[in-house]
């Protein structure tokens, strides 16, 4: 590794426990808070881009049909429809069990479950295969990524028509910073039923 990317790999160190160590007793922290081996962070470091844009690439393909989108709109009433349809979605709907009432039911949509999937565990060479005893339970800052994926990806709908946008890292922060924070809001609320969902996200993936 580089000196670049061993500063890179401190960084995530710090990152992860920053982020992951959830504010409970030490003994009621769950046993994927331990520090994953270097071998892991090397490899968020050489597929951090890769991991990014083909994720998204592979969510892309997830949101018309799960959000029943007519793909591509035919007329100038589907392309409203799709563009309403967006109203409604961002930015807590797409993740409620009920879109129409963004806050029942959050977490339960099924776009989430696949989403995180498609972005960690889309072959058996992906970080999340090949390190999976760290994703059990689901970390909620991979969640928060994926829930900021799905987000960019319902965001190119806007319009109406699907139109692709550069997907940029510095942008999409403080999606991802706000997604992380309202899962770990609903943890501290609901701790049982976030701790279920976890554990069904991974067995999923």
């Amino acid at each position: 590794m580089s000196a670049d990317d061993l500063k890179f790999v401190t960084w995530v160190k710090l990152r992860r426990r920053s982020t992951c160590s959830p504010p409970v007793p030490a003994e009621c922290r769950p046993k994927s808070s331990i520090s994953p081996p270097l071998e892991a962070l090397k490899l968020v470091v050489d597929r951090a881009p890769t991991l990014r844009c083909a994720g998204r690439d592979r969510v892309r393909q997830l949101i018309p049909h799960q959000y029943s989108l007519y793909n591509p709109p035919m007329n100038q009433a589907q392309r409203q429809y799709n563009k309403q349809q967006v109203e409604t979605l961002i930015p807590h709907g797409f993740h409620s069990r009920d879109v129409t009432r963004p806050r029942s039911d959050q977490y339960e949509h099924p776009v989430v479950q696949r989403a995180i999937a498609l972005i960690g565990f889309p072959s058996p060479d992906a970080i999340g295969s090949t390190f999976y005893e760290y994703f059990n339970p689901m970390p909620l800052p991979t969640v928060a990524f994926a829930l900021t994926t799905v987000q960019f990806c319902i965001e190119e709908w806007e319009t109406g028509v699907f139109k692709a946008k550069e997907l940029r890292a510095e942008r999409q922060y403080n999606t991802y910073c706000a997604h992380l924070k309202g899962l770990q809001q609903y943890e501290s609320a609901a701790i049982a039923r976030m701790t279920r969902f976890r554990r069904e996200w991974f067995e999923f993936a």
